[in-house]
C-alpha cells in the first residue's frame, strides 16, 4: 500500500474531516434526498482534496468545502433528472 499523504497532511485532513463531515453530509442530503448518496458525495470531495499535490499548501475554508459539495449535488441531480427523462421517453 502506498502512503499518498504524509503525517502533516493527514493531521490537516483529519481536522477538516472531523470538523465538517457530518454537516456536509446533512447539507448534501438536503439536495439529493438520500443519506447514502450524500455520504458518497462528501467522501468524494474529501478524496479529491487528498489527491491534490498542493494539499498541504492550500487553506480550505468552510465555504470552499460547501461549494464543492453543492456543485457535486447539482451535477448529480442534473444527471439523475436527465436519466429519468430518458427512461420516460423510451
Amino acid at each position: 500500500v502506498i502512503n499518498v499523504y504524509n503525517v502533516m497532511e493527514q493531521g490537516k485532513f483529519d481536522v477538516l474531516f472531523n470538523q465538517y463531515y457530518e454537516r456536509l453530509v446533512l447539507f448534501a442530503e438536503s439536495y439529493v434526498g438520500d443519506l447514502e448518496t450524500a455520504e458518497d458525495m462528501v467522501q468524494d470531495v474529501f478524496l479529491s482534496l487528498l489527491s491534490r499535490s498542493d494539499f498541504n499548501e492550500v487553506e480550505y475554508s468552510r465555504s470552499y468545502l460547501y461549494s464543492c459539495v453543492r456543485n457535486g449535488c447539482r451535477l448529480f441531480t442534473k444527471i439523475e433528472s436527465n436519466r429519468s427523462i430518458r427512461y420516460k421517453v423510451i
